[in-house]
């Protein structure tokens, strides 16, 4: 990635680690309790990539998406109303550019 724009990647992350739940360390945690009910970049393995709202996650890292547009790779973007993701294919979660507080 060229630039933080608040991604947080997954893999190797202790949920509970050292900082969990002060603020002060951003964890994959923080960034999805702070998303909820907003709109989120998702890249999972393969480079497919989601756009959508995140309606819940658990710690597993599994999402459930809502208005998502998808995109693998060099192919057409297809809508869903609706995603579940499971989390062993999450890459990285961010805010999506212009939804950042």
């Amino acid at each position: 990635m060229d630039e933080d724009h608040g991604a947080i990647p997954i893999r190797g992350a202790v949920p509970g680690g050292r900082g969990s739940g002060t603020g002060r360390h951003r964890t994959p945690f923080n960034v999805l309790r702070g998303a909820l009910n907003r709109e989120v970049r998702v890249v999972l393995r393969g480079g497919v990539e989601l756009r959508g709202t995140l309606r819940a996650y658990d710690q597993f890292i599994n999402l459930h998406l809502e208005d998502v547009f998808r995109r693998a790779e060099g192919g057409e973007a297809r809508k869903y109303q609706e995603l579940f993701v499971r989390g062993s294919n999450v890459v990285w979660v961010e805010p999506a550019r212009g939804t950042e507080e």
